[in-house]
């Protein structure tokens, strides 16, 4: 069995490094979406008129708002492990001293995660599943460990809907410059 302390500070950089470059990735994501939104949303209203106007104020207003605001969650909550590190290394490390099937659980999530070089969002995401069964009930005594499976595992969902309405988002926006230049 590897050390456990080395156990820990591992499994704490590889979920630092993941949040790393989500958060980059999501910023991104959450920049591209508001000019897409803002920019389409303006479209619409000098596009449209009529009824159709008001409908387009109430869908583009309510769909911006969830494409901006997953993208804006995704990277509030990748932003926040990456404060809350060293005590994410220190609850590891209270998990794998309990033994078990935690202890287990951290081994297999850190040797996957190695293995896997890549390191894609849907891996990452998917093994940090594991992470809420060695939890179990201890919700409590293992807040920012909770938090960082909380953030890991809802990243792909808020980000993968923030990009499809950003598209939707374009392509209505395109449909709407080309009805203004006719």
């Amino acid at each position: 069995m590897p050390d456990l302390d080395e156990l820990a500070g591992r499994t704490g950089r590889a979920i630092a490094n993941f949040a790393r470059r989500a958060s980059r990735f999501a910023t991104l994501v959450l920049l591209v979406a508001a000019a897409t939104a803002g920019a389409s949303f303006l479209l619409g209203l000098a596009a449209l008129s009529g009824g159709i106007r008001s409908v387009w104020i109430v869908l583009g207003l309510t769909f911006g708002a969830i494409s901006v605001g997953s993208a804006f969650i995704a990277r509030w909550r990748v932003g926040a492990v990456r404060r809350h590190v060293p005590e994410l290394v220190r609850e590891v490390r209270s998990l794998i001293d309990q033994g078990g099937g935690a202890a287990r659980t951290v081994i297999d999530t850190v040797e996957a995660g190695e293995a896997n070089q890549d390191g894609s969002v849907l891996t990452v995401s998917r093994q940090m599943f594991d992470f809420k069964g060695a939890i179990g009930d201890r919700v409590n005594d293992f807040t920012k460990l909770t938090a960082a499976v909380a953030a890991v595992t809802s990243f792909p969902a808020l980000i993968l809907s923030a990009i499809g309405i950003t598209f939707v988002f374009g392509f209505l926006g395109l449909i709407f410059l080309i009805a203004l230049a006719l």
